[in-house]
């Protein structure tokens, strides 16, 4: 059960009829809402982000960045450490930085824009950027994993049949900055339903 509350705040601001940029802000202690008993140490999160959506036409373009912090990281580590999850993960739980970040650019066209097919309809191409690191920052006596440090380049469709359904196909590329393992492709399928 939840033993500690969380603030959240967000604002938008409509600059233009196609131009929005907003935050938001959250903040609790993630020590108090800890499942396991094996830390009772405060240890307060706070993720802060910006973002921007942009459409004109065909043209859609979508970003944000987004800024993380915890106390006592090292603490949280230690106790994760000490929490064997061999049912789920066959080891023990692993280090926790101290500060994390991330970051995403989008920008897609629409084909079918001023097309015969209806404005219901959409064949978007897009192309995205995210760059990302949750251990950008760590407690003294901790080490940098680099694998943490990760970028993916994504390209791919949706075709939007009718407004709430959407099909979508994608190819993309993960780095990561360390020595080994540091490179994966992969592509995906995939269907949303909104209702």
């Amino acid at each position: 059960m939840a033993q500690s509350m969380a603030v959240v705040a967000r604002a938008d601001w409509q600059l233009a009829e196609d131009w929005l940029i907003g935050g938001s802000v959250y903040s609790s202690d993630s020590g108090a809402n800890r499942s396991i008993g094996s830390y009772k140490e405060p240890a307060q999160v706070t993720l802060a982000e910006v973002h921007t959506r942009f459409a004109h036409g065909p043209w859609t373009m979508r970003a944000e960045y987004l800024q993380g912090t915890l106390d006592n990281a090292a603490g949280v580590t230690r106790a994760n450490q000490q929490t064997y999850n061999g049912g789920k993960l066959g080891v023990s739980r692993t280090q926790i930085g101290a500060e994390a970040w991330g970051a995403f650019v989008e920008a897609g066209y629409n084909l079918l824009a001023g097309g015969e097919a209806g404005a219901d309809r959409r064949l978007d191409l897009f192309a995205r950027l995210d760059r990302f690191d949750s251990m950008s920052a760590v407690d003294v006596g901790q080490s940098d994993i680099l694998r943490y440090d990760r970028q993916i380049i994504t390209g791919g469709a949706n075709f939007q049949l009718q407004p709430g359904v959407i099909f979508k196909g994608e190819v993309a590329q993960e780095t990561n900055q360390s020595n080994v393992a540091n490179e994966t492709l992969y592509a995906a399928l995939g269907i949303g339903v909104e209702f």
